[in-house]
């Protein structure tokens, strides 16, 4: 495993620096920093919606990965969507928000 993630049967999602530090923030905004990163793919597979919350435990069936000190929780099948994704997080005169993108 490297420090960006684990890598199992073909690359798993991606998360930048940018979205890394922006997560840990949040965490502790929240005063909370053992919470982990729950991220589902919803909608149609050609334009999901994705859906970030923080919660303390997973479910049985859940994958986790860890990222630098971020753990991020994803049903199987929103890690089948979301294998081989980048996720970055990005600043602008509209605001800020969470891009996913194709990793690469």
């Amino acid at each position: 495993m490297d420090d960006m993630g684990s890598t199992r049967e073909g690359p798993e999602l991606v998360l930048t620096m940018n979205a890394v530090e922006r997560l840990r923030s949040l965490l502790e905004e929240s005063g909370d920093t053992h919470c982990k990163l729950r991220i589902e793919a919803d909608g149609p597979a050609d334009n999901p919606e994705y859906i970030f919350s923080f919660e303390k435990n997973g479910n049985g069936n859940d994958i986790e990965l860890d990222y630098v000190r971020i753990a991020v929780l994803l049903d199987p099948e929103s890690h089948r969507r979301l294998r081989g994704r980048e996720i970055d997080h990005r600043k602008s005169d509209d605001g800020e928000h969470f891009v996913v993108r194709m990793a690469g």
